[in-house]
């Protein structure tokens, strides 16, 4: 083999190595627009987030549901859909019941 076939070989393996890379990053923006896509190695074995216990099914419930209470930078508990972010503290509506529904204590 002469010495420009080396190079020319080379330089072929080289840039297949180098386009490689770009076509996974190609088609890894490829999600339609407005869509939110998750990737991760398998699939969950069940959306009932009651009946899980894997961390796959955990990210997806993640993304579909809101949580009650969250960690902010500090870790320390901050509302979501919670007014109160104590746990096991009172549950203390006052007088702001839903419109249309009243509180009851049992």
């Amino acid at each position: 083999m002469s010495h420009p076939d080396q190079w020319r070989g080379a330089l072929v393996l080289l840039l297949i190595v180098l386009a490689f890379p770009l076509l996974f990053t190609l088609a890894a923006g490829a999600a339609p627009a407005g869509k939110v896509v998750i990737a991760q190695g398998v699939d969950p074995s069940t959306l009932d987030m009651m009946n899980q216990s894997e961390q796959p099914a955990s990210n997806v419930g993640a993304q579909m549901f809101d949580m009650l209470v969250a960690r902010d930078q500090s870790l320390a508990l901050v509302p979501e859909l919670a007014r109160a972010p104590e746990a096991g503290g009172a549950h203390d509506l006052g007088d702001q019941a839903p419109q249309g529904r009243e509180i009851s204590q049992r």
